[in-house]
């Protein structure tokens, strides 16, 4: 007769990622967002091949899994994000595809969550936004045709984001920055941005970025700089800009000192590095500039330090 109370208390006693389920669209609901609305925190919900005419949206959940089983599109209808996330943490979403949306995914108030893998077409704001969100993560996402950035931190005037990663995504043809970052400690590594409409990458300087790293990323024919870097205390290394109408990497409204380690500029319509007054003492290491129409090295910034250039 212990065996059933044994048993029951082991239940009790398991953590909830053990109970989770897997929710199946559209086996077991019609529409993403009805699954979103049965889960519990921990579950999966799995969505097979089709296209959705829906926007989907996911509050206050811990440990939801969104992943796409197959080719799936969310269409959403009217002026919609395609898929937002509210004051989550540790939520992923995986695979899916996002179309003729407003923002592609929006990510708001989120703890350590992530995007993964995901495609966005044709949005005609940002591909991915994050918006004071802490400890987030958007890896190996496609992003063609953005509005507006392609991926965003805290941009156009949201809430700044801390300790964001940003690695291994593809960007084509943002309307204005591939990556536009405000906040602090974020990491922005290896990506790749072509034809931006604006810059390549960008940080803020209202309200003013600080400590982002830029390492091993590549912007390819932006319109602007292929880097334009505000804020203070930043790192770029090991970076490539190829064809910038404007400067491969431009450092105007600074503070503090920078870190610039083997930079490779080529054929940019200014200046291979420019480097304004305020970012004193600040190093450039190992760069190469091929073929600037302007200045390879433009510093104004006191006491800054040129090696192996």
């Amino acid at each position: 007769m212990l065996r059933p109370c044994l048993a029951a208390c082991v239940l009790l006693l398991l953590p909830a990622r053990a109970l989770a389920d897997t929710l199946q669209v559209p086996k077991d609901f019609t529409t993403i967002q009805e699954a979103v609305d049965a889960s519990n925190d921990g579950d999966t919900i799995l969505v097979h091949a089709g296209t959705y005419a829906e926007a989907v949206l996911i509050t206050d959940k811990t440990d939801l899994v969104l992943k796409a089983a197959g080719k799936v599109i969310v269409d959403p209808p009217g002026s919609s994000d395609g898929i937002t996330l509210d004051g989550c943490n540790t939520c992923t979403v995986e695979k899916l595809r996002v179309t003729d949306a407003v923002n592609g995914v929006r990510l708001v108030d989120g703890f350590t969550c992530a995007i993964l893998k995901c495609r966005i077409e044709q949005v005609s704001g940002l591909g991915v936004a994050l918006e004071n969100c802490n400890n987030c993560t958007v890896e190996k996402c496609v992003i063609d045709g953005a509005g507006t950035d392609g991926i965003g931190l805290g941009a156009g005037g949201t809430p700044p984001c801390q300790l964001g990663h940003i690695r291994k995504n593809k960007i084509f043809a943002p309307g204005d920055d591939g990556i536009d970052v405000s906040g602090s400690n974020s990491i922005i590594e290896k990506n790749l941005v072509v034809d931006a409409g604006g810059n390549g990458y960008r940080s803020e300087h209202t309200p003013a970025s600080a400590t982002t790293t830029f390492l091993k990323c590549k912007s390819v024919g932006s319109q602007h700089n292929g880097f334009d870097i505000n804020g203070s205390g930043h790192s770029i290394f090991f970076c490539t800009d190829v064809e910038s109408v404007s400067n491969s990497l431009a450092c105007l409204l600074g503070t503090g000192t920078y870190q610039i380690l083997k930079l490779k500029s080529t054929k940019p319509g200014g200046d291979g590095i420019l480097l304004e007054a305020g970012l004193v003492g600040s190093s450039i290491t190992s760069c190469k500039v091929k073929a600037p129409a302007a200045d390879g090295f433009h510093i104004e910034a006191d006491t800054a330090v040129l090696s192996k250039n």
